[in-house]
Formats: structure tokens, C-alpha cells, sequence
């Protein structure tokens, strides 16, 4: 693969990048070079330069098939509010999620989808809907705003291709102020305002992309402000209702808060005010939180009916549901075309004569902790020496999916293996479309060897 300062050596790139600086991002706390150069210290390319070229029926197709997912998890979803908590807690989901499942009525809110395509329909450029299957959906992911929102139009246009993503930004902020209106009535655009946070981290992406997000929401009259979470203040003053407040005292009513529920569920209080006056011992903040959510008080996106289809234990949830007759025969039918056979256990994805199965902890991350299992052999294994977070994640339920093939693109001397994402709104309308790579010797799409390559028309 060609390394970062050979594909940075013509004068065009160069160009690029300084109009990227420029125009893009010219005053925020983040190096650009610096996210694509890669910060680990083999400093790995976060992208691919040179666009992947795809075709607009591939666009229309794999966006057609996104929508039908949406359609079909957001239906099923409906059905965790009739279950019993010992039901919700048999399917991975913690004892800490019951009240807001069984309390709780706003939809799910954006998904990314991580896609397989069939590698044959791909490099004829025909296409059925049985040729996408969904590995796994994620709940909000900030990294798509700056990839696919606006990377990826500079990138494609900068070599003189066409962006499949241009304008969808707008559609995206668009859908998402009407989710507001609609979810939570109270809700006044323009004059109330939406606190954007996520925990502290040197994820460029992530500044870079929550940046992105909150221009497009105040170009559509919206009022946004940005927090770290663990800036925001829980008090717990015994005179006082709890409240979640900014440190200069200000309420937090409406909160997008990209911080994933098992690890607040963990946080033992670094949300929490430091002038805490209850005589009673502090909780966590996912207790407090919860509070004012079922007490109507904070307006949290993405909603719990998000954990509900971002759970890998959902995919498992629905093909019981194929073998149970758990689900109508329509149903049934969408499972199977859209969705890759998943099983809680090894054995059972054995008995339905899967050859090649992935172990996937149920809220496992940028390809962490999955393990590629034949013939009782475990052939790929992720749990290197350097892998933080082993106990955490061996110590997590997991579901066996079975596995699929996805195309190939030729890049300099390397093969990649391609993934294909795709982005929902609010209203579940496709939009963006993304693609992830990784040496075809490796097979796992991770963040360790995970390359972006902007998708162009």
C-alpha cells in the first residue's frame, strides 16, 4: 500500500490539504494532517486518497436496502415494550435499561449500518436486496458527519468525481430537527438549546464531525452548544430537585450525548457535582440520568429504543424469532433476506450448519473482541498482548453471526477488503454512504488496520 508521505508527495495533494485547512476547518482545537497521517505510533493512514468509483444503481440499491432495515428493526423493536424484564435481561440487555424500555416511547434515532455486499453483484453492478446483508447497526456514531458530510465531497470533488453524499448533510439536520418537533412536543427550534457531548478523547474525527454537526443544525435556525461530558453537573442538592446543568449553572434540557450506555452504566460519578448535599450516598450518574428521563426533565437522543437495535443480541433476537414463528411470514421473509443467520451460542449456529461463524460481544467496538471460529478452530483471534479492555470484553455475552463475503478493491500492490456503510436520518431515510477497508489477508475490519476510502460517483 502506498504510504502516506509518497500519496502527500505530488503538488495536487499538497494543495489539497492546505484548502482542506483552510476552507474546511480553519479554527478548530485539531490537526488535519495529523487525523490522516494516523497518531498511533506506526502512524496508519487513516484513508485510502485516491476515491473508490461506484456506480449510482449501487448507491440506490444498498440505500434501498438500508431503508428496509430501518423498517424492519424499528418494527421488531416494538415488541421489547411486551416482553417481561426476566425476557429483556435473557437477550444481553442490562438489568439498568428495564425502566427506560418499559417506560419509555421515543423512537430510535440515526443508525450506521456496517454492510456486506456480494462481492459477484458488486463487480457486475446488479443488484437484489438478498445481496446486502447488515453485520451490525451503531447508534449515532459521531465519525460519519465529517467522513461522509464533508471529507468525502472535498475528497471527490478535489479529483474530479462526483460525491454521492453532496447535500446530504442538510437532508440529515433537516430529519433530525423534525424528530425533535415530533418526539418531544415541549421541544421550541430556535429557542431552545440542544447540548451536543461526548467524553474527552483525542479522536479528531470526533471534534471534527461534532463541529460539522452542530453547523449544519444552527444553519437550519437551530441554537447548539458543545460540552464534553465530563463537564456537565448532576446536582444532587437535597433542598433542590436533580438537575443536569452546564458548570455555569445553566439547565440541560435537551442533550445529544454520544457516550455509550454500558460505559455510563459503569461510571461510578465523574458527572456528579462536587458540592453534593444529600444525606443519602451519591448514585451513578446513569441513576440520576435515568431519573430525569423518565421524570420528563432531560430529552436524551439517542433514545434507549436506539440500544435496543444496536445490541448485536437484536440480530439474535430476531432469527429466534424466524425459528419460533415468533414473527409473521413477511417478517420472517426481511430477516432472512437482510440479515446474516445470528445465534447466541457456537452449537447453535453449528446445528443450522454455518461452516464459518464471527464471535461478536454484544456491545463490542471498532472491530474489537470478535474471533473467527471453523470447525470448533478459532482461525482469527483479536485478543492481542496490547488489547486493553480483554477481561471487559471476554467477560461479555456474545453471538456467533454467520459469515459473509464482501469485495475486493486493488490499491496500489495491496488487495482490501471492502465494508460498506450507510447512514439513516431520524426519519430512517438513507443518506450517506461510507466504506471501510483492511488488507484482505486480515479480514477483520478494525480500528487497529481499518482504512476510510471516500466513495465516489
Amino acid at each position: 500500500m502506498k504510504s502516506l508521505q509518497d500519496a502527500l508527495s505530488s503538488q495536487s495533494k499538497k494543495q489539497f490539504f492546505d484548502r482542506l485547512s483552510e476552507e474546511a476547518y480553519s479554527n478548530l482545537p485539531a490537526d488535519v494532517l495529523t487525523l490522516f497521517e494516523g497518531s498511533d505510533k506506526d502512524h496508519r493512514p487513516y484513508l485510502v486518497f485516491d476515491p473508490l468509483v461506484v456506480s449510482s444503481n449501487f448507491c440506490q440499491a444498498i440505500r434501498k436496502a438500508a431503508e428496509e432495515f430501518w423498517a424492519l428493526s424499528t418494527s421488531t423493536a416494538q415488541i421489547f415494550q411486551n416482553l417481561t424484564d426476566i425476557e429483556i435481561l435473557e437477550w444481553g440487555y442490562p438489568e439498568d435499561y428495564v425502566p427506560q424500555f418499559l417506560a419509555c416511547n421515543t423512537p430510535a434515532l440515526e443508525m450506521r449500518l456496517d454492510i456486506a455486499v456480494n462481492p459477484i453483484a458488486f463487480s457486475q453492478g446488479q443488484f437484489q436486496l438478498s445481496d446486502f446483508k447488515v453485520l451490525e447497526a451503531n447508534a449515532a456514531t459521531p465519525g460519519f458527519w465529517a467522513e461522509t458530510f464533508v471529507f468525502n465531497t472535498l475528497i471527490a470533488e478535489h479529483f474530479g468525481y462526483q460525491c454521492p453524499n453532496k447535500h446530504l448533510g442538510e437532508v440529515q439536520t433537516q430529519d433530525f430537527v423534525q424528530y425533535l418537533k415530533k418526539a418531544f412536543p415541549s421541544y421550541r427550534h430556535g429557542k431552545d438549546v440542544v447540548y451536543f457531548s461526548f467524553p474527552y478523547a483525542g479522536a479528531h474525527e470526533d471534534i471534527l464531525s461534532f463541529d460539522a454537526r452542530i453547523g449544519y443544525f444552527q444553519q437550519l435556525g437551530g441554537k447548539a452548544k458543545f460540552l464534553y461530558t465530563e463537564d456537565l453537573v448532576i446536582e444532587t442538592d437535597i433542598a433542590k430537585n436533580v438537575a443536569l446543568k452546564t458548570p455555569e449553572g445553566d439547565v440541560v434540557q435537551y442533550l445529544f450525548l454520544h457516550y455509550p450506555n454500558e460505559w455510563l452504566v459503569e461510571d461510578t460519578g465523574e458527572m456528579v457535582s462536587d458540592h453534593d448535599f444529600s444525606t443519602i450516598p451519591a448514585a451513578r450518574p446513569w441513576d440520576y440520568l435515568q431519573q430525569l428521563v423518565l421524570e420528563h426533565q432531560l430529552y436524551r437522543v439517542p433514545p434507549i429504543r436506539s440500544e435496543v437495535i444496536q445490541n448485536k443480541g437484536f440480530f439474535a433476537f430476531l432469527w429466534e424469532g424466524v425459528h419460533s414463528d415468533r414473527f409473521d411470514p413477511d417478517t420472517q421473509h426481511w430477516i432472512k433476506t437482510l440479515i446474516p443467520q445470528t445465534y447466541c451460542t457456537y452449537e447453535e449456529a453449528k446445528s443450522h450448519q454455518l461452516g464459518q461463524v464471527w464471535e461478536k460481544p454484544i456491545y463490542g467496538r471498532e472491530g474489537a473482541g470478535i474471533v473467527l471460529w471453523e470447525d470448533n478452530e478459532a482461525v482469527i483471534d483479536t485478543y492481542d498482548p496490547s488489547f486493553d479492555d480483554k477481561d471487559w470484553y471476554k467477560n461479555m455475552l456474545a453471538v456467533y453471526q454467520e459469515d459473509c463475503p464482501m469485495p475486493t478493491y486493488s490499491f496500489e500492490d495491496e488487495s482490501l477488503l471492502l465494508m460498506f456503510t450507510v447512514y439513516l436520518s431520524s426519519t430512517g431515510r438513507a443518506t450517506g454512504i461510507g466504506c471501510r477497508a483492511v488488507p484482505q489477508s486480515k479480514r477483520v475490519i478494525d480500528a487497529k488496520q481499518g482504512l476510510w476510502i471516500p466513495v465516489a460517483l
